[in-house]
């Protein structure tokens, strides 16, 4: 079975955090804070593989990522404001280059479309010396709608009153429909199951994830706690530097294939709903026979 993963997570003022600060690092962007003056500076990071804004369709606000999060600052006075979401979810290692991007801008998308908001997205290759199956992406969500020319009120799920657990299980199911339509579309016979194990009958311990301190504590080559409490270590094949940097070239010329026939009127993708893309699928392999990794062009090639 496929690697599943999705956590949300908010970015909250109380707690010191920055909008800002945050897109600033997951992007490998250089981004000033114009209300201090701070420079958040993480241009020198590597193995980001693609960095992107959208908004919901028919929106002429078309903001850059510091104008976004700069607008996201001020629009909240509470010094206990909520300041963004972010959906940490892991990729389907068995997804090609072309696909795995368009599933992400998609579900980016869906993210705009469904709560009317901004959303920017980090697609992050593993690091040389983690686990190779660690392809994820940072999905970071406005907590106010795009209005006009710039973010209004707040969005619905941001509301008094609102049940987080069931949110939280909605969007778990929703990216596991995304992942699993991909996956049938390169031809693959694995799917994720967003279902925790207890909920499948099974009688074994999840999977953990890997935060950003303990990965930091294994590259400095220590043990963690939160290591020594498992109970077996996986044996990952190694990498390179010059593999990983190999692998983004790919994804870089893979964008590009993508922005031009974006540019030319061609659909991504994903870029429909789900329910929408069901039916374009269905229809289009009536007409032709799929190859096991298909490519979407408004319907599938030959």
């Amino acid at each position: 079975m496929a690697i599943y993963h999705l956590s949300v997570k908010a970015v909250q003022r109380s707690k010191g955090q920055s909008a800002i600060a945050g897109a600033a690092y997951r992007a490998a962007a250089r981004l000033v804070d114009h209300q201090t003056g701070q420079i958040h500076d993480y241009g020198k990071k590597r193995g980001v593989a693609l960095a992107e804004i959208v908004v919901p369709e028919g929106c002429d606000w078309r903001p850059t990522r510091e104008e976004l999060w700069n607008a996201a600052e001020a629009a909240e006075k509470r010094k206990d404001a909520t300041l963004a979401r972010e959906h940490v979810v892991a990729i389907p290692v068995e997804l090609p280059q072309k696909l795995l991007l368009s599933m992400v801008r998609g579900y980016a998308l869906d993210l705009a479309k469904r709560h009317g908001c901004a959303v920017d997205f980090a697609i992050h290759a593993p690091s040389a010396q983690g686990d190779q199956r660690n392809w994820h992406a940072h999905v970071y969500q406005t907590t106010r709608k795009v209005e006009g020319a710039g973010l209004g009120g707040k969005c619905d799920r941001e509301k008094a009153g609102r049940k987080r657990s069931e949110d939280l299980a909605f969007e778990r199911e929703r990216w596991a429909r995304f992942c699993n339509k991909a996956l049938e579309m390169a031809g693959s016979v694995e799917r994720v199951d967003h279902r925790s194990h207890a909920d499948r009958g099974i009688d074994a311990m999840p999977g953990e994830h890997d935060g950003v301190a303990v990965t930091a504590i294994k590259r400095r080559g220590d043990v963690s706690v939160v290591q020594q409490r498992r109970d077996a270590a996986r044996l990952e094949p190694e990498a390179t530097q010059d593999d990983i940097d190999a692998i983004l070239r790919e994804l870089v010329t893979a964008k590009a294939e993508l922005d031009a026939e974006r540019a030319a009127g061609v659909p991504d993708m994903f870029s429909a709903s789900l329910e929408t893309l069901d039916e374009a699928v269905k229809a289009a392999s009536r007409k032709v026979a799929p190859k096991p990794a298909p490519r979407w062009r408004g319907g599938l090639e030959k």
